[in-house]
This record gives structure tokens, sequence and C-alpha cells, in this order.
């Protein structure tokens, strides 16, 4: 059986204890996957309300990312696929992740080349973002070692009020861990727990050790 991307992102976050992708884009990762699927295998799989999953496609469909069309011998259930944007989008954007490995591999600084920096031309492409805003905090202190407050706080993709409330449960729930800054005590450093660490890095793995690139396909 073919190990999809999914199959390690959903167990990661049931390790780390928060959602990787946002809404939409682990329902467009799941379409990418499968050929098409129902509301309610979408929002199975994506762990939502009905409220949440209707108003998602919704966006989706509006976006011009996924249509939707009756099924041929159930009238009554509407099945939902990626449109042929948004696959081609995926599949061109699909080899960020093994270059995003081979800069973590050589402990490369961050540029265009990782994937924080692919990520920004496929966000803008979509129209959507791409991790949830917890998970990305989370992903620029696995790439960057430690950050400041301040820092965090200006490339994370929420507002103010959202970022300091995803700090606080982060913090709360012994997902990143808190230091002073030895030249300035004002400041506040952050980085990852050492647990997390080493669970992002166990799914890096897999992802690696199942040809990177191909997952989505």
């Amino acid at each position: 059986m073919t190990l999809l991307l999914s199959d390690i992102i959903e167990p990661l976050e049931v390790a780390i204890g928060t959602r990787v992708y946002s809404y939409q884009f682990h329902m467009l990762l799941l379409l990418c996957e499968q050929p098409k699927m129902t509301a309610g295998e979408l929002r199975a799989r994506c762990r939502v309300s009905s409220t949440t999953c209707s108003n998602t496609l919704s966006g989706l469909e509006a976006r011009g990312l996924v249509h939707s069309q009756q099924g041929e011998t159930d009238r009554r259930r509407r099945y939902y696929a990626l449109s042929d944007h948004a696959r081609q989008v995926l599949n061109a954007k699909d080899d960020f992740r093994a270059q995003w490995l081979d800069e973590q591999q050589e402990q490369a600084p961050i540029d265009e080349a990782t994937l924080l920096g692919a990520i920004q031309g496929f966000e803008q492409q979509l129209n959507i973002r791409m991790f949830a805003s917890e998970y990305h905090l989370l992903i620029n202190l696995y790439d960057s070692g430690q950050l400041s407050g301040n820092d965090l706080c200006m490339i994370a993709t929420t507002s103010p009020s959202k970022f300091y409330q995803d700090i606080a449960r982060l913090k709360r729930d012994g997902l990143i861990l808190t230091s002073r800054d030895g030249a300035d005590d004002r400041r506040i450093i952050y980085r990852l727990a050492d647990h997390i660490r080493q669970d992002m890095d166990k799914a890096h793995a897999r992802v690696a050790a199942i040809g990177g690139p191909t997952v989505m396909h």
C-alpha cells in the first residue's frame, strides 16, 4: 500500500497536539490523494465540524480550487474533486519538501530554497494559507532554532492578538519553551521543546524515506 503524506501528517498532529495544515490545505491534500471525496469523508479526516467543513469547501469552490457534482448512483451524495488548476499547482510545487529536507540535513540557513521560502509562492498561487497558524510558528522555530517574541510576531500569519493566543497555548501545552535573552533581559526567546523537535524530525525523515516529491501523486 502506498504511504501518503496525510498518513504522516495526521499522526504528527496527534503526537504534538496541534494542527499542522490549515483546514483548506488539508482538504486539498486529501483530494490530491483521492480522486473524489464526500463532505462527510473530508470532515472525518480533517476532524472538523459540519459547519466548518461546509464553509471551507464553499470557499475552496469559490476560489476555483475544487468542484463538486452529484453522485451517479446516489443523487443525494455530493462529491468533491480538485480543479485542474489546483492539481497543477500542487504537482508543480511538490518538490519543495525534498529541497527543504536536503537543506535541513546540511543545516543550511533559511533562504528561498527552504520550506518557508518555497511555500510563499505556493500560498499566493492558491490564495490560501498552507499551515495552521500555530504550526507556522513551530516550523519557524524548527528552522531557526530560536527566535525572539518580536521576530516571531513579525513572521506570524495572523493578527497580533491571535499570535499571542497561539503562543500562550503552545507554551501552556509544553510545545515551546522560553528563556531570557542574555544580552537583553527584557527580550523573551522561544524555542521548541525537545520532544516536539524529535516528533517533527521523525515526520520529516518519513517523508524523505518514501521519496518526498512523489507522495502527493
